[in-house]
């Protein structure tokens, strides 16, 4: 099915069907030209979506890929319009998303993007030689263990990269990487 993908400041990123009336009104509301795209299901519409989103954290062919596009559904604004879009299933099957942080009495585990882990890294001290000592996996990302202390500078790693990249070319991805992953320390330490 075709659909046409908008980004919305008050409504997030809606999806209409490519044929639908509002998508007009939408990219003229929002100064924004829609991505139409042709797809077969709902997943498969985020795992293009987030494509490059998902590499910064695992292959985005992997199960932890397709499954990592599971969960970002809930980004998306599906409207009625595309309502015989299936919601699809991974070519993997089931398969849990990879290295969410998860609490525990001392310290989380969580995954860092290569961008992220970089900055962390070239700014030295002992988050950058945790980062540093871990092996990266096949795209250069790392997963470590963090105390509340070495997750707050991260997080701060991660704003201070968004902020470098806001404005450049492609900056997107790379800020949303950086949102995040500040997103999900902050709700492991919740």
């Amino acid at each position: 099915m075709k659909v046409a993908i908008i980004n919305t400041p008050a409504k997030g990123t809606e999806v209409h069907g490519a044929g639908c009336a509002d998508v007009k009104k939408s990219e003229k509301r929002n100064k924004d030209e829609a991505w139409v795209i042709d797809v077969d299901s709902k997943l498969e519409l985020s795992h293009t979506y987030w494509n490059d989103q998902i590499g910064d954290q695992v292959s985005p062919d992997s199960a932890e890929g397709w499954a990592t596009a599971e969960a970002w559904l809930g980004e998306f604004n599906f409207l009625p319009c595309c309502g015989d879009l299936a919601d699809g299933v991974s070519p993997f099957g089931t398969t849990e998303v990879p290295d969410l942080p998860v609490a525990d009495d001392k310290v989380i585990s969580v995954w860092v993007g290569w961008r992220v882990a970089d900055a962390a890294i070239a700014q030295g001290g002992t988050l950058g030689a945790k980062l540093e000592a871990r092996k990266p996996n096949a795209v250069l990302d790392r997963t470590v263990k963090l105390t509340k202390a070495e997750s707050e500078a991260l997080a701060a790693v991660a704003t201070q990269l968004e902020n470098e990249v806001l404005g450049s070319k492609g900056a997107g991805p790379v800020a949303y990487s950086c949102r995040t992953l500040r997103d999900r320390l902050a709700a492991a330490w919740a």
